[in-house]
């Protein structure tokens, strides 16, 4: 009988599986951790489908800037829309999107249903932070951890999130991308070079690429953020030790980020 393997991409499994293996989701959420791994799998399935259209976006870029040299070197200046990169793009904005719309289901075995807005990541993370705003109200609350995840969100939200889900939305509900194409460009020398189709004046793989970062960084710290509101009030979080998490998970130990400290009370 064959073994099923949860991830292909080290990066990816080790900042996300192996991060909540770290945090001992058996001990901290008990009953509730079937619940959190099916998000956790979730989360990771469309993790590894932004890298897959980032993955793809870089190839067929390098193949069509090639086809182009060769055109262009012949004469033969015809440029079109690069159909294949605006599919490739949008491909990935959507999934960088369902991504946040299937973490924040991590919110479900922690506070309870109906507790927090969990059907999507909506309003760029307003209405989860509304959402956590109203549990910290609650008798028994870990206020400092739920402080703490609404100040994350906070944080991404204004960096970098809220910018690419407003991409996201105007390529999706307003207006498709268009006049993306390579084109003959005359350089300085008096040579001809070729400029590559960009995305709002970036180049565009550096800018997926940033977006894939950010975002799984974002993912990471989410998963640690929200166990710490169902860990017991002695736990904190603190940086994971490279050793102990590589001799625990192997070479991928070393995406593991997060670790949990314990607080002793002194008499």
């Amino acid at each position: 009988m064959g073994i099923r393997k949860l991830y292909s991409n080290c990066e990816i499994g080790g900042s996300i599986y192996l991060q909540m293996c770290n945090l001992d989701i058996e001990f901290i959420l008990k009953d509730q951790r079937e619940n959190f791994l099916d998000s956790i799998l979730a989360i990771m399935h469309k993790l590894h489908a932004t890298k897959y259209h980032l993955n793809n976006y870089i190839t067929i870029e390098k193949e069509q800037l090639q086809q182009f040299k060769t055109s262009f070197g012949k004469g033969d200046y015809t440029t079109r829309e690069a159909l294949e990169l605006i599919y490739e793009l949008e491909a990935f904005l959507f999934q960088v999107k369902s991504s946040l719309d299937m973490m924040v289901k991590l919110l479900i075995p922690i506070v309870g249903k109906n507790i927090v807005h969990t059907k999507t990541f909506g309003d760029k993370g307003k209405k989860v932070i509304k959402g956590l705003e109203k549990f910290k109200e609650k008798s028994g609350v870990n206020v400092v951890a739920v402080s703490s995840l609404i100040e994350l969100i906070k944080s991404d939200k204004d960096s970098w999130l809220e910018q690419v889900v407003n991409i996201r939305d105007e390529l999706n509900h307003i207006r498709g991308l268009r006049d993306y194409a390579f084109e003959p460009v005359k350089l300085p020398n008096g040579k001809l070079g070729i400029q590559k189709p960009r995305f709002k004046n970036m180049d565009t793989v550096d800018f997926m690429k940033l977006v894939y970062s950010n975002n799984l960084g974002f993912h990471q710290d989410f998963i640690a953020y929200v166990l710490a509101i169902k860990a017991p009030p002695t736990f904190v979080l603190k940086q994971a030790n490279a050793e102990i998490t590589k001799e625990k998970f192997g070479d991928d130990g070393h995406y593991v980020k997060w670790g949990w400290g314990v607080i002793l009370n002194s008499k």
